[in-house]
Protein backbone atom coordinates (compact mmCIF):
# COMPACT_ATOMS: atom_id res chain seq x y z
CA UNK A 1 0.00 0.00 0.00
CA UNK A 2 2.82 2.40 0.84
CA UNK A 3 4.48 1.63 -2.49
CA UNK A 4 1.26 2.50 -4.31
CA UNK A 5 0.93 5.77 -2.39
CA UNK A 6 4.56 6.61 -3.14
CA UNK A 7 4.06 5.97 -6.84
CA UNK A 8 0.94 8.15 -6.84
CA UNK A 9 2.78 10.99 -5.11
CA UNK A 10 5.66 10.72 -7.57
CA UNK A 11 3.30 10.76 -10.54
CA UNK A 12 1.47 13.77 -9.11
CA UNK A 13 4.78 15.60 -8.68
CA UNK A 14 5.86 14.78 -12.20
CA UNK A 15 2.49 15.82 -13.60
CA UNK A 16 2.53 19.15 -11.79
CA UNK A 17 6.13 19.75 -12.89
CA UNK A 18 5.21 19.01 -16.50
CA UNK A 19 2.21 21.36 -16.34
CA UNK A 20 4.36 24.05 -14.74
CA UNK A 21 7.01 23.64 -17.43
CA UNK A 22 4.43 23.99 -20.21
CA UNK A 23 2.80 27.04 -18.58
CA UNK A 24 6.01 28.93 -17.82
CA UNK A 25 8.40 27.60 -20.45
CA UNK A 26 10.93 26.70 -17.76
CA UNK A 27 13.86 24.44 -18.48
CA UNK A 28 14.47 20.90 -17.27
CA UNK A 29 16.63 22.10 -14.37
CA UNK A 30 13.73 24.08 -12.92
CA UNK A 31 11.46 21.09 -13.39
CA UNK A 32 13.95 18.83 -11.60
CA UNK A 33 14.18 21.32 -8.73
CA UNK A 34 10.39 21.33 -8.41
CA UNK A 35 10.24 17.53 -8.27
CA UNK A 36 13.14 17.34 -5.79
CA UNK A 37 11.46 19.98 -3.61
CA UNK A 38 8.27 17.94 -3.57
CA UNK A 39 10.15 14.76 -2.69
CA UNK A 40 11.99 16.59 0.08
CA UNK A 41 8.67 17.84 1.45
CA UNK A 42 7.26 14.29 1.47
CA UNK A 43 10.37 13.01 3.21
CA UNK A 44 10.18 15.74 5.83
CA UNK A 45 6.51 14.95 6.46
CA UNK A 46 7.35 11.27 6.94
CA UNK A 47 10.17 12.10 9.35
CA UNK A 48 7.94 14.40 11.41
CA UNK A 49 5.21 11.76 11.48
CA UNK A 50 7.63 9.10 12.70
CA UNK A 51 8.99 11.39 15.40
CA UNK A 52 5.52 12.30 16.65
CA UNK A 53 4.50 8.64 16.70
CA UNK A 54 7.61 7.72 18.68
CA UNK A 55 6.98 10.54 21.16
CA UNK A 56 3.35 9.50 21.60
CA UNK A 57 4.37 5.88 22.17
CA UNK A 58 6.99 6.92 24.74
CA UNK A 59 4.45 9.03 26.64
CA UNK A 60 1.94 6.22 26.59
CA UNK A 61 4.47 3.73 27.97
CA UNK A 62 5.58 6.19 30.65
CA UNK A 63 1.97 6.72 31.70
CA UNK A 64 1.34 2.98 31.79
CA UNK A 65 4.50 2.36 33.83
CA UNK A 66 3.58 5.01 36.38
CA UNK A 67 0.08 3.54 36.75
CA UNK A 68 1.50 0.11 37.60
CA UNK A 69 3.62 1.37 40.48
Amino acid sequence: MRLFIGICVLLALLGSAQAWQIATGAGPIAMALLVLGGLFGCGAALAIRARLRKRYRRRLLDMRDSALW
